[in-house]
């Protein structure tokens, strides 16, 4: 069963966060589905979509798209002009993580249903677009998950309206993700040394390096005058393999300011790439 709360309108973004019971939603299509991806200009993006059976008023979106350390950024999120003028559209964003949180409140200390997101005839709605800044070859993929203080849960909130009274109904929606949507990624075919990111930082950026087969490697990260001051070497399998540098020294001594090389090795591979970090 749907849980039902009388509310006064004020409350309904105290209401979204609070959240801890989700109950089964009795519609018959409420999904919240990520589709229609495409690479351009380096970047890769993602449409979040509504699929609803009634009218809704706020969501609460947490998503992960990969683990930390994983060479994938989300550089933003373009919220679509379907809810620019809802009250509340914000993004949370920990690309150490890599999560974010969307939270969407139509309206805030008052009642307007005009503004709620309605059922569409085309069948969904996009209302968000995520931006991510990554390697083609890398594998994307999506889920959501669940945090306490504060709590967040993949929710849809609607007004239910009955005897001049307002109740707000809470549900857990499906979660689907095209096939479109998580990019799978080749092995590579050349080695690479990418870009850092971001660039300038403080105190930590990374970058990846690309192995089309599984080799040994060394990277040296040095500073101006030519000193190295950091290391990192093994041996990887083919792949696209995330570096990250807390800008601290082999002693673990964090580094001044300053502009800094990072040299990559792997067989006959070799490149140098500079960054700045800025405190």
């Amino acid at each position: 069963m749907k849980r039902s709360a009388v509310i006064g309108f004020a409350l309904v973004a105290c209401a979204w966060l609070a959240t801890s019971a989700i109950a089964k939603d009795l519609g018959s299509q409420d999904v919240l589905k990520l589709s229609q991806a495409a690479f351009a200009n380096g970047e890769y993006t993602v449409s979040v979509d509504v699929i609803n059976d009634q009218s809704l008023t706020a969501f609460d979106i947490p998503l992960r798209f990969g683990q930390p350390g994983d060479p994938v950024h989300l550089i933003r999120v373009d919220f679509t002009n379907r809810v620019a003028s809802w009250d509340f559209t914000n993004a949370l964003v920990d690309n150490s993580d890599k999560t974010v949180i969307l939270g969407l409140i139509a309206v805030v200390g008052r009642m307007d249903p005009s503004t709620d997101l309605s059922v569409s005839a085309a069948g969904n709605t996009a209302i968000a677009n995520l931006v991510f800044k990554m390697d083609e070859s890398y594998d994307l993929s999506f889920e959501t998950f669940t945090t306490t203080k504060p709590g967040h849960d993949l929710t849809f909130l609607y007004y239910r309206y009955e005897s001049n009274t307002a109740y707000v109904e809470s549900f857990a929606p499906k979660f689907e993700v095209e096939a479109g949507a998580a990019q799978k990624g080749a092995l590579p075919e050349a080695f690479a040394l990418s870009a850092n990111f971001p660039n300038p930082f403080n105190p930590t950026t990374s970058f990846t390096l690309t192995l089309p087969v599984a080799s040994s490697y060394d990277v040296h990260i040095y500073n101006v005058a030519g000193q190295r001051v950091k290391t990192y070497a093994g041996r990887l399998e083919a792949g696209v393999h995330a570096i990250t540098w807390d800008s601290r020294n082999d002693q673990g001594t964090p580094v001044a300011s300053g502009v800094y090389f990072y040299r990559a090795r792997a067989g006959e591979f070799l490149e140098t790439r500079t960054m700045m970090l800025l405190k």
